[in-house]
């Protein structure tokens, strides 16, 4: 299955926790699943620990496989909810697109592979900078963790600009008025 995978194709699944297989490997391990007769089986090699890098928790499908050590505390998790309003609040409005601006360009330049978010234009358009729809779901769910927001599917393509997504995401954490707001968790 990787052995046709380019650079970006194999990043993006080690950033998922998954490493590239040989196709000896793939083989032995499609043997053992099909052997083992369990329905569903889903021979992979995963790095336990590359799925909760940078202290995102690990998904919760794969959580009994990362054992307690790598699933992320419940309190840690609820308090990123109030992280990003916490941070907003005691910003003014022009430093708080700045703050935002610079979340999303960080997580832009993860996607993108990009050594530094400075190498993402933030007046750009994140489809001319190359992201596509597997892409774009990974960005908005890296910016989902970050900010603790509930942000929909289609989040990349309605903000299609790093600035505009910032923009966005300002208003989000911060309501209408524009005052950041922290929640009680």
């Amino acid at each position: 299955m990787t052995e046709q995978l380019e650079g970006a194709g194999r990043s993006r699944l080690r950033r998922g926790g998954v490493q590239p297989l040989t196709t000896e490997q793939g083989l032995a391990l499609f043997e053992a699943a099909v052997a083992w007769g369990a329905p569903l089986a889903v021979p992979t090699r995963l790095d336990l620990t590359g799925l909760s890098r940078g202290g995102r928790p690990v998904p919760a499908l794969l959580r009994g496989l990362a054992g307690g050590a790598l699933a992320r505390p419940t309190a840690a998790v609820a308090a990123d909810a109030g992280g990003l309003a916490a941070r907003l609040a005691a910003l003014g409005p022009a430093d708080r697109e700045q703050e935002v601006l610079q979340v999303v360009r960080a997580a832009a330049a993860v996607v993108l592979g990009h050594a530094r978010p400075g190498d993402i234009d933030p007046q750009r358009a994140f489809k001319d900078m190359g992201i596509d729809s597997l892409t774009a779901l990974e960005l908005r769910n890296r910016l989902a963790a970050e900010t603790g927001l509930s942000l929909p599917a289609t989040l990349i393509f309605d903000y299609p600009v790093p600035l505009e997504l910032a923009r966005y995401l300002v208003a989000e954490a911060c309501g209408t008025d524009g005052v950041a707001t922290v929640s009680a968790v």
